[in-house]
């Protein structure tokens, strides 16, 4: 069921940059307003603003984290405004998810499931169902963790298309069963994989097997170099960790597409701890896993990340959500990747230490 009621405040027109919009910006010119209104607009789509978009969860919640570990859905009452500034109620279910985070954190990371029936009735289409990142705790250090993990989704962006969209929220937790405080936090949704599929022309993949010599050469280069200017050694193509993979049988390619970055040096996490098999101390330490080449391989990929240093800088730079110890931290960790990148001496060093890494 689907109510709606007209915001009487007017709308307020933001002029400024709100931690970058869910869209990469090459995707936003072939994507009109009116172009995200229309029938063959998505769920995802649906909740894709250029500011941050502003969400209201009400459920047991108590009831939702003692039986987070069962991952069973209960019904909740979700309610936002539209782009036109209506607000709108919808019926949903809400379940935990996730691996590392469902046993170690206070507040688990939640699917969204939205009803097909009442989807389709307002014109918009499949997947129905959205992966929600919320802080593992409570407390602003989590929220500024929350949303520099985000920010690591819309830098990949910058990039290539072959990366999860993601919307910054401002998450209201209401407790229906009122053993609970209201509790309000960033968080930030994330494109559905199969909708990811489809917009880069493929389906999801579950090999039973695969290495790196499996994938399309370039966006796995554009990969491993991103992997490694975030800091994020938290991955790994023969187990398939923190990666999807996307088959194209037309072009009989298949590209890798990571997620879960909270690992990555430059968000910080203080939970995050180095993979004890990798030659690293610790997170916040690069580390290239990437194929091994000859030398100039990757000069192509080198040359179009400095060329989008200023984009990839004003990310952090202008997300106005950020406080100013994680925009530092931001800036100055991604300085420090493109001092490597712009030297060729280093950023060959680099490549050949970690690349035997890339079976």
């Amino acid at each position: 069921m689907k109510t709606l009621h007209f915001l009487r405040s007017a709308a307020i027109i933001y002029s400024f940059w709100f931690c970058a919009p869910a869209l990469p910006l090459h995707a936003q010119e072939a994507m009109t307003d009116d172009a995200a209104e229309t029938d063959s607009a998505t769920v995802f789509e649906s909740l894709v603003r250029d500011d941050i978009l502003t969400i209201t969860i009400k459920t047991d919640q108590r009831k939702f984290l003692k039986e987070k570990k069962k991952e069973a859905y209960q019904p909740a009452i979700m309610t936002y405004a539209d782009k036109e500034g209506t607000l709108i109620t919808r019926e949903i279910e809400i379940k935990s998810r996730g691996n590392m985070r469902l046993n170690n954190c206070r507040y688990p990371p939640i699917r969204l499931k939205f009803s097909k029936k009442e989807i389709k009735q307002d014109g918009l289409t499949s997947p129905h169902k959205l992966k929600l990142v919320v802080g593992c705790e409570s407390g602003a250090n989590y929220e500024q963790l929350v949303l520099r993990e985000y920010l690591v989704y819309k830098l990949f962006n910058v990039f290539t298309d072959n990366s999860f969209r993601a919307q910054v929220v401002k998450l209201h937790m209401e407790d229906t069963g009122g053993k609970q405080k209201p509790r309000s936090t960033f968080a930030f949704i994330i494109e559905d994989d199969d909708e990811l599929a489809g917009r880069i022309g493929g389906r999801v993949y579950d090999p039973k097997g695969i290495n790196s010599k499996s994938l399309e050469p370039q966006s796995y280069n554009i990969l491993a170099m991103f992997q490694f200017i975030a800091g994020n050694s938290d991955w790994f193509v023969l187990n398939k960790h923190n990666l999807k993979f996307v088959l194209n049988s037309e072009e009989k390619t298949v590209k890798a597409i990571p997620y879960d970055f909270d690992y990555a040096g430059i968000v910080k996490a203080p939970y995050a701890v180095a993979n004890e098999k990798m030659p690293i101390s610790n997170v916040q330490e690069r580390f290239f896993i990437g194929k091994c080449g000859e030398e100039g391989y990757y000069d192509t990929i080198i040359k179009m990340f400095i060329e989008k240093k200023e984009e990839v800088l004003s990310i952090p730079k202008n997300c106005i959500y950020l406080d100013d110890n994680s925009r530092d931290w931001m800036l100055k960790f991604l300085e420090s990747s493109y001092e490597i990148l712009e030297n060729p001496k280093w950023i060959q060093k680099e490549i050949q230490r970690g690349c035997e890494w890339a079976p």
